[in-house]
């Protein structure tokens, strides 16, 4: 059976082909052999990419979603003053669907959870701030579900954590644990949608999100413990995925579908030749019993 997430690339890719071989065909170009003029701008490639795969609606949420609780991190300070919108102002609180709750979980010393973080293995940084609640099922799922920037992360590798260790657990590494030591204070809710562009760079294709998504802020001094435990227990594993790389520049899109619809197509003849050949056999042996 084919994960639904490898379906929709699968239908969006081939939409954004069409649309972008209409475009250049109603612009006068000739798609084929010889010589190729591709008169689409960027812009218009950019659109018809964001508008191939249907959004599920999972929003950036807005600074008004967030409700905080005292004594976990204030995700309204993580911001950039700078940003011209509140989007990319509240970034951490925009990384978050507005379709449900930002919430403040506990988890305390013993707690089983099984989280999972898929990182760059070129930026191996095992204990950053976001993870999922478990492991995708492959590279397109991770991409899309999770709503990861092609400029975020190539993955390759990831970290898991499978349990809370205990305070004596923390305390026999050396690890100081603050007094009165609860647990870990994490922020979960489900992934906001993304457009895979940065600076005109990527697919161009929207990521739609809506998986589990958690947000631990190891500055905070209750959680600094277990970046500590991360750091120096857990080890860093592959993924050993081939399918989370999407093209990396917009007009890449269309060639990436070409060389796709030109596999495709080598296929497909070779499936009709072998049906044509069984069907040839077949027909002579009919005559040869009709003989006979």
């Amino acid at each position: 059976m084919i994960p639904s997430a490898i379906k929709e690339l699968d239908s969006a890719l081939n939409k954004v082909r069409s649309e972008m071989i209409n475009q250049m065909n109603k612009a006068g170009a000739k798609i084929g052999g010889g010589e190729t003029k591709v008169l689409t701008t960027e812009a218009r490639l950019a659109s018809t990419a964001r508008n191939t795969i249907a959004s599920k609606g999972h929003k950036p949420a807005p600074l008004s979603h967030y409700k905080h609780k005292d004594g976990w991190p204030d995700l309204a300070k993580k911001k950039n003053d700078s940003a011209t919108n509140d989007v990319l102002k509240y970034y951490v609180i925009a990384s978050f669907s507005q379709k449900a709750n930002i919430e403040a979980k506990l988890y305390k010393p013993g707690a089983r959870v099984g989280w999972k973080r898929i990182i760059d293995q070129k930026k191996p940084y095992k204990s950053g701030a976001y993870w999922a609640d478990k492991m995708p099922i492959n590279g397109t799922a991770w991409r899309f579900d999770y709503a990861v920037k092609s400029d975020w992360s190539k993955n390759g590798i990831f970290v898991a954590l499978d349990r809370i260790p205990t305070i004596a657990e923390l305390e026999k590494l050396n690890i100081v644990v603050p007094k009165n030591w609860q647990g870990l204070k994490v922020w979960e809710g489900q992934v906001a949608e993304q457009l895979d562009l940065e600076k005109m760079q990527g697919s161009g294709l929207l990521l739609a999100g809506g998986e589990k998504q958690l947000y631990i802020d190891f500055g905070h001094p209750d959680n600094q413990p277990i970046r500590q435990y991360i750091e120096n227990m857990v080890k860093i594993q592959k993924t050993n995925w081939n399918d989370a790389i999407l093209p990396k520049k917009l007009e890449d899109t269309v060639a990436y579908l070409a060389a796709r619809e030109k596999a495709q197509k080598t296929v497909q003849q070779g499936q009709v030749a072998r049906g044509v050949s069984a069907t040839g056999r077949a027909n002579t042996k009919h005559e040869q019993s009709k003989a006979n």
